[in-house]
């Protein structure tokens, strides 16, 4: 798969991902909560887990997935960056308040070592281009038998 192939791929079902490391990031999540319908932001955050603790640990994982997948794809991937990010969404949108300096670094680091990880990788990566519904033509249908 390459980086365009990602975006269309999280695209087809909905998201507004900007780039290969978002659509990494929101297919993640997809996969691990069991997201169905639209990849929209609210959509796939509604299935996320209610107990806050996991919710920290999906997200850490979701930042492993989408390093991981940046480095198969050839991306540039700045893990510190990401981490701040990261730090400051769970600040913002759970109000969770994590460890500082290094903490949550080396904790995206330890999840990219993990089985799990390479497995939700391989799911992420294995995603498809939804494929449009073909809606019959008025033409094309079918009358029911006493309307003729």
């Amino acid at each position: 798969m390459t980086a365009e192939q990602l975006v269309a791929v999280a695209r087809s079902h909905g998201s507004d991902a900007a780039d290969a490391r978002d659509a990494a990031h929101e297919a993640c999540h997809v996969v691990q909560w069991g997201v169905r319908g639209k990849w929209t932001r609210e959509n796939i955050h509604r299935r996320a887990p209610r107990v806050r603790g996991y919710g920290v640990a999906d997200e850490i994982a979701a930042r492993a997935v989408e390093a991981l997948i940046c480095q198969r794809l050839g991306i540039e991937y700045d893990l510190k960056k990401w981490t701040m990010v990261c730090w400051m969404e769970q600040l913002k949108n759970e109000r969770i308040s994590l460890p500082t300096g290094s903490w949550l670094e080396d904790r995206i680091r330890e999840q990219m070592g993990k089985p799990a990880t390479a497995r939700l990788v391989e799911k992420v990566l294995a995603l498809q281009v939804k494929r449009p519904r073909r809606k019959m033509l008025e033409s094309t249908r079918a009358e029911p038998e006493g309307k003729r």
